[in-house]
């Protein structure tokens, strides 16, 4: 996942797996609230981006949960700054 600190409201996730068609994320706040959500169905690339724009997520610590077809997943920290 890149950049971290995202300071441009775009992330982009990178994942070396192969077969994924269908990805999910979460974007949780550190009080566990789920801020953002996803879906990249019939997805065929080795990356994702996520554009925090239009959010209006304050500056801080999120944590990014993201699902690989039920079968994997991974959890980061990023840093958020507007």
């Amino acid at each position: 996942m890149y950049p971290n600190p995202v300071m441009n409201n775009i992330v982009t996730v990178g994942f070396n797996l192969i077969d994924i068609k269908n990805i999910f994320y979460r974007v949780i706040d550190l009080n566990g609230r789920v801020v953002l959500t996803g879906r990249y169905a019939n997805w065929y690339d080795t990356k994702f981006t996520i554009n925090f724009n239009k959010m209006n997520l304050s500056d801080g610590l999120y944590m990014l949960e993201v699902n690989y077809d039920d079968k994997y997943r991974s959890v980061n920290k990023f840093v958020l700054l507007n």
